[in-house]
């Protein structure tokens, strides 16, 4: 059943298990109190009840062990952003223009940023990832129309990217390696080595799901900007995105959320309609009148370090910290640093208008591939980044179009269909309606490497793939079907 407005006031009172490492002790009945050490004791009884209480409302041993591993694996990365933070970007981004109509949040805990945008756009369409299963029971919960998906980021679709106006979180920060083959296998050394640092690789993954003129604003370790080992992930970033501004936060910001004396950075991107190489001073460190080594972006904007930047004794030396200014209240340090950003979201550009110059596109279908064509009730439309624009054509431009998706959408389900090992008879099948649909299309329309064709359809992202279908010989003429036709050409 869905909670009561009483029971989502007490589940927004969560706040995680970021830092409590008494959950990763045996707590199931009182003889494992002998194997705790004496200074997490008086913690003993409580993580007892939380045993108990998990144990009680799972179906099965198979699901309270599931609840407790998921617990134990986010005890290192969930600390949660008090809300004074979230409501007061939310707010100052709100009157600079950015009030989104699709937001994403890939580390949301229970919810704060996104209850805070929500305050500006009710409306707005969300989509949260939360990997801790009981957090992310709970944030069902709190949001039970938004699009809660109790998984981890990297699980986030490819017609995703290119989606969001707003990507917003505090992400989780460590040297803990989440596993991507796109990101694996990536040309750029920037993605790669994303792959060995989690905050590095929430950077890259939320700026593939934003819009071009999107936002990203994450709060995350000072590391992504102040390490020297992270250069190829800040040249990577900067290629694609403008830094809008960063905020140094002292280092007693999420005391009270676990996480004492850690050094954060709110740091807000706004994505570029293309990539460039550029060498941006934000990419490199340098050395402050103090000594001490930071980014070049902090010593060129001392008013963005809400702290005093001093040196401390660390775990392997001295290092930078910032410390809290005296008598100073966060809230009112922060809205000041915000006020002084400038950024704000424009409006998708439609490329093509009606005769009357009514804007005739709708948001965009997340199934279909970006820059591809798709046909909704009956009308062809053609996907660009975060909507789809109706395509004008002439009925047989149209007809080609329709035709050529029907083999394209045809050619991948075959292509799945042999990944995922099906059955010879399924495979036949597809092959079959494959070459009904090929052959009906060329009979009225020509090849599919027809100019008229290629004047259609080659603005779809998978037209060379169907090219592909057609073996020419020199003088552009069918040689022959491409094996795809008749056999399996994945092993």
């Amino acid at each position: 059943r869905a909670a009561i407005a009483e029971e989502r006031e007490r589940l927004a009172r969560y706040c995680g298990f970021g830092g409590l490492k008494c959950i990763l002790n045996p707590a199931k009945d009182l003889s494992d109190a002998a194997r705790w050490a004496k200074s997490d004791l008086e913690l003993f009884p409580m993580t007892m009840e939380l045993h108990r209480l998990i144990k009680e409302n799972s179906t099965n041993d198979y699901e309270y062990k599931r609840y407790i591993d998921s617990l134990k694996s986010s005890v290192l990365t969930a600390f949660y952003t008090p809300q004074a933070i979230t409501h007061t970007l939310a707010e100052v981004l709100g009157e600079s223009g950015i009030r989104p109509k699709r937001m994403l949040e890939p580390s949301a805990g229970q919810g704060v940023f996104v209850d805070s945008f929500l305050q500006g756009n009710p409306d707005a369409d969300v989509m949260a990832f939360e990997k801790d299963l009981l957090t992310g029971k709970i944030l069902s919960a709190l949001y039970p129309d938004k699009k809660i998906r109790i998984e981890g980021f990297e699980r986030m679709e490819k017609p995703f990217n290119n989606y969001f106006d707003v990507v917003a979180s505090n992400i989780p920060f460590g040297d803990v390696s989440v596993f991507d083959p796109a990101f694996a296998k990536s040309e750029s050394e920037g993605r790669r080595a994303a792959t060995k640092a989690i905050h590095n690789y929430f950077f890259l993954k939320g700026l593939d799901a934003t819009r071009e003129g999107g936002v990203v604003a994450f709060i995350t370790s000072q590391g992504v900007l102040n390490s020297p080992s992270h250069k190829a992930v800040r040249e990577e970033l900067f290629g694609q995105a403008d830094l809008v501004s960063a905020i140094r936060l002292p280092n007693n910001t999420f005391d009270g959320a676990g996480a004492k004396m850690v050094v954060s950075d709110i740091i807000f991107l706004q994505k570029r309609d293309r990539i460039v190489e550029r060498d941006e001073d934000w990419v490199h460190l340098g050395v402050d009148e103090n000594g001490i080594r930071m980014n070049q972006y902090f010593i060129d904007n001392p008013d963005m370090v809400l702290g005093e930047m001093v040196m401390r004794s660390g775990q392997y030396g001295p290092e930078p910290t910032c410390r809290a200014y005296e008598d100073e209240d966060l809230g009112e340090l922060l809205a000041e640093a915000v006020s002084n950003i400038h950024a704000e979201i424009s409006e998708v550009e439609i490329e093509e208008l009606s005769e009357d110059g009514e804007d005739k596109s709708i948001p965009a279908d997340p199934t279909v591939k970006n820059f591809s064509f798709t046909i909704v009730e009956g009308k062809v439309y053609y996907r660009q980044n975060s909507v789809m624009n109706p395509v004008e054509t002439s009925v047989t431009g149209e007809n080609r179009i329709k035709g050529m998706i029907g083999i394209r959408d045809t050619v991948k389900a075959l292509i799945e269909a042999q990944l995922e090992d099906y059955s010879e008879s399924e495979i036949k099948a597809l092959q079959s309606k494959l070459n009904r649909q090929y052959d009906e299309f060329t009979a009225k329309y020509g090849l599919i490497n027809s100019r008229g064709n290629a004047m259609a359809f080659s603005d779809d992202n998978s037209y060379f793939l169907l090219c592909s279908l057609e073996i020419l010989d020199e003088n552009k003429e069918l040689k022959a079907k491409a094996d795809m036709f008749t056999k399996r050409t994945i092993k």
